[in-house]
């Protein structure tokens, strides 16, 4: 028996090259992310008062605060605030005045964001 005879010109066409399809891209839905600095709370005392603060859910951290004192505090989601008197202190989140509720002389409880 004899080998059958190839002709090139009857051969297949060589496979043309694969190409590769990109995946869709699926656009996830995220949260604008928290700058480096993060969250500042600024306190500025008016008058000798009790605060406690606790910042991101650690434990308060109370303060002592005297009048014209001033303390800054960061965090990264949130902070927790309990005033002895709202009428002692003058808050300030990322630079902006924070409205405290509630009559003068009684304890106010907080959260910011």
């Amino acid at each position: 028996m004899t080998p059958p005879e190839t002709n090139v010109s009857q051969q297949a066409e060589p496979p043309s090259e694969a190409r590769i399809i990109p995946e869709k891209k699926v656009k996830e839905k995220r949260r604008p992310e928290k700058t480096r600095e993060g969250l500042l709370l600024e306190i500025l005392s008016a008058g000798k008062g009790q605060v406690k603060v606790s910042a991101d859910g650690s434990l308060p951290k109370p303060y002592a605060m005297k009048q014209g004192e001033r303390i800054s505090i960061r965090a990264v989601e949130s902070f927790n605030i309990l005033l002895e008197d709202k009428c002692a202190v003058a808050l300030f989140y990322n630079g902006r005045p924070v409205e405290i509720p509630g009559p003068c002389g009684r304890p106010v409880n907080l959260w910011i964001p």
